[in-house]
């Protein structure tokens, strides 16, 4: 009993004990978007930004459910610009500033998604790769990519509370994610198959999937058939020859993006084949398969989507993949042996 209530008060101590990597994080996070910020100070170079300002310029806050700028259905994307212009109008730093915040927001929660599923060290190492991506760096230097940064704070918190709600059945935890998941849908499409699949995993690794949680996580499906069907038509693949597309935007991902996201593709190789060894010998079977799904379903609509994939197309499902790649070379790091040599030899190349 004594040692009971001892490992009790331990567990207090530890949940109420600051977690200095945060603000380590979130100050890492903001420092580019700072520097942009302070540097660009009117919109002159991209033609998206104009085009996203004057939309702002001729709407009003009672406009973004009845009108579409781009493709999709997005009114929280539509206030978020609207919002901008009321306060900034076309002054570019507010909206740079208001993209790092989104940026910093999401690193925050992809640090506390692997402290929870793994460790400290498996956050930090996801927030270090992805934002070392080029992708990363391209989305905080167009004020048009402020709909993707905002979409990463939420699908990244929505996820964060999910799994805690899961653990701890913490109404106030359950109600937060979701808000944050609606508020996701609303911005940009990959959120709508992301968040309700990896919660669907992750449930379904741990042994809780149930009735009540299959109907609240298939909703976002029905709704994005909807969407694509009456609302926002333009979100579907088209009409043109679909297996070319498939092979061409899945040549351009291999061929081209991972040389460019990862630099060199040996640390990814690596972390698959570790990912793979330990799912086989079930030591963090859940946490793999979450992070697996949560990139096969970020980077699967990309493959028939009617524009050539870009690197900002991958930011959603990029996530995913850095987070597998913190974990596996977390748990490569708990003992000294052939995968952790293997893992410091990925990493050096890296």
């Amino acid at each position: 009993m004594k040692k009971q209530k001892i490992n009790k008060v331990k567990k207090q101590s530890e949940n109420k004990s600051i977690d200095y990597i945060i603000p380590l994080i979130f100050i890492l996070s903001i420092i580019a978007p700072i520097i942009i910020a302070s540097s660009q100070q009117y919109i002159t170079q991209y033609g998206d930004d104009v085009v996203v300002i004057g939309w702002a310029k001729d709407h009003s806050i009672f406009d973004i459910f009845t009108t579409k700028l781009g493709t999709g259905y997005r009114p929280i994307m539509n206030l978020m610009y609207i919002v901008g212009y009321s306060l900034w109008g076309n002054n570019a730093a507010g909206y740079y500033l208001l993209d790092g915040l989104f940026l910093a927001g999401g690193m925050v929660f992809l640090y506390l998604l692997g402290k929870t599923l793994h460790s400290k060290l498996a956050g930090l190492i996801s927030v270090l790769l992805y934002l070392s991506l080029d992708a990363t760096f391209i989305l905080i230097e167009k004020i048009n990519f402020l709909v993707t940064t905002g979409e990463i704070l939420f699908i990244t918190s929505a996820l964060y509370y999910s799994i805690k709600y899961i653990n701890t059945k913490n109404k106030n935890s359950m109600w937060a994610a979701i808000i944050l998941s609606i508020l996701a849908f609303f911005t940009k499409e990959p959120s709508i198959l992301i968040i309700p699949t990896v919660v669907l995993t992750y449930l379904y690794c741990k042994k809780q999937l149930n009735q009540k949680y299959v109907v609240l996580c298939v909703a976002p499906f029905i709704y994005l058939l909807f969407e694509m069907m009456f609302i926002a038509p333009d979100v579907g693949s088209g009409n043109t020859n679909i297996v070319q597309r498939m092979t061409n935007n899945f040549q351009f991902y291999i061929g081209t993006e991972i040389d460019s996201q990862f630099k060199s593709p040996v640390l990814l190789i690596i972390a698959i084949l570790a990912a793979v060894y330990y799912a086989s010998y079930n030591n963090i079977k859940t946490e793999i398969s979450l992070c697996v799904m949560w990139f096969i379903v970020g980077i699967t609509p990309l493959f028939i989507t009617q524009q050539p994939v870009q690197p900002t197309y991958l930011a959603e499902a990029n996530l995913g993949l850095v987070l597998l790649i913190g974990i596996v070379i977390s748990e490569g790091f708990k003992k000294v042996n052939w995968i952790t040599g293997i893992l410091i030899i990925g990493i050096i190349m890296q």
